[in-house]
């Protein structure tokens, strides 16, 4: 019993280290060349060019990143726990393609200035279908993951399905416009 704990905390130290020395890297890499030594000078001159860096750019751009992967990570662990399936990610739920379609759906209609308040509303409606479908047709009886999971399959499928039609009717020009209208 011991050394499956063992094992289990010295997997975690060798991730907190390697979460470490990724934290080390982002901070001191990129245009301005930023050493471990000259870092108490930097912050005691709040003027200078690398503390901006630093605390404009590759701070805040760490914490996302530190955050995002958190957060996907945790959301994937809820998923295989709530479906007892260690193989559910969002692609087999939908959650993907419904993303996916949401976008498709923006880049069409040319919504590249309120993307932030558009996507999730044409994403959430696609994302949600095969769970409410299951919910009405078996009222009385809770359906089963296995459904939920082929639920979601075949709205990946038609997600995937309606992003391609979309894409085709839509002239390259627009699709161009409209992503470097989000990019910029």
């Amino acid at each position: 019993m011991q050394k499956k704990y063992f094992h289990w905390i010295l997997f975690l130290a060798g991730l907190i280290v390697l979460l470490i020395v990724s934290i080390i890297i982002s901070l001191s890499s990129g245009e301005v060349k930023i050493s471990w030594s000259q870092l108490p000078e930097i912050l005691a001159n709040k003027d200078s060019l690398e503390y901006t860096v630093l605390s404009k750019i590759r701070v805040p751009r760490l914490i996302l990143a530190i955050s995002v992967g958190g957060a996907l990570s945790l959301s994937g662990a809820i998923l295989q726990g709530i479906y007892r399936n260690p193989l559910v990610e969002p692609y087999t739920l939908g959650i993907s393609g419904g993303a996916a379609l949401g976008i498709s759906i923006a880049v069409v209609l040319d919504f590249t200035q309120p993307v932030l308040l558009c996507c999730p509303s044409l994403v959430l409606p696609v994302q949600l279908s095969p769970f409410f479908c299951l919910f009405f047709e078996c009222p009385q009886r809770r359906a089963e993951h296995q459904q939920y999971v082929a639920a979601g399959v075949m709205v990946s499928f038609v997600a995937s399905s309606g992003m391609m039609f979309l894409m085709s009717i839509t002239s390259t020009d627009n699709i161009k416009a409209s992503f470097s209208g989000l990019w910029v």
